[in-house]
């Protein structure tokens, strides 16, 4: 938590996540594996990405964090001419509890569309199609 959300934060306080944090999320978290092993994603292939935190509740007792962002991934510049990507809307939600001085709640959803597959993970349909 000291590294993620500044020393007095306040409810209603927004600032961006950390982007080694936000990157490793990205390449590593976001990925399609229900085929078998997915490729990550190389530096190269983050195109966009940002992850903004916004204290909802901050007190003696802990705090709650919502996290709303984006990510576009792809394995061309052009998003439209790569043969694998992943544009993405993120969702999520870190809880603290101050006198275990621990996060006790990190949850974070990402929806939207993909296409392509992997050099592990054949079979996928053509075109894009929604992934969560």
């Amino acid at each position: 938590r000291r590294s993620q959300v500044p020393n007095g934060a306040k409810a209603g306080d927004t600032f961006d996540v950390p982007q080694p944090v936000l990157r490793r999320i990205m390449r590593y978290h976001l990925v399609d594996n229900t085929r078998g092993e997915p490729n990550f994603w190389s530096p190269e292939q983050l195109r966009q990405g940002e992850l903004k935190a916004t204290v909802e509740k901050a007190d003696a007792k802990g705090m709650t964090v919502r996290l709303d962002g984006t990510a576009l991934l792809s394995t061309a510049p052009d998003p439209a001419a790569a043969e694998r990507g992943y544009d993405a809307a993120l969702l999520g939600y870190i809880a603290y509890d101050a006198a275990a001085d621990r996060i006790t709640r990190f949850d974070l959803v990402a929806a939207g569309d993909h296409w392509g597959e992997g050099a592990y993970t054949g079979g996928a349909r053509p075109g894009r199609h929604t992934f969560t």
